[in-house]
């Protein structure tokens, strides 16, 4: 696979993550299905932060969501340790729309070097 097919099947997924967000009403992005820890709204911030915190680094960029953000969705986190309001989802999916540009910016024409610290 090339970069350019690379980051297309990135956008590919990440549009159908999209639309797929864009049906949940908000009300049910906070909802905790019973045996789980987390919810819709978290599961999808902990998706841009698990993108950022690991694509710019590992390119020597700095990361580009707030630092909120690495705090309410890393990993082991969940919605009911938040001390402050979470992003809407309308900020996330935002985000989550802009952010493959930003990686394909950030990426393209590196993706043959090797990587400082693997993942």
């Amino acid at each position: 696979m090339n970069e350019e097919q690379l980051f297309k099947q990135m956008k590919m997924w990440r549009n159908w993550t999209v639309e797929f967000l864009r049906t949940i009403p908000e009300n049910i992005a906070d909802q905790i299905p019973a045996g789980h820890h987390n919810n819709i709204r978290w599961n999808a911030g902990h998706l841009l932060v698990g993108w950022d915190h690991t694509v710019f680094p590992a390119v020597t960029q700095e990361r580009r969501l707030p630092l909120s953000y690495h705090v309410m969705f890393p990993s082991g986190s969940k919605p009911d340790n938040w001390t402050e309001q979470p992003p809407t989802m309308d900020q996330i999916i935002m985000l989550l729309e802009e952010q493959p540009i930003l990686i394909e910016q950030a990426c393209e024409g590196h993706l043959h070097e090797p990587l400082k610290e693997p993942f």
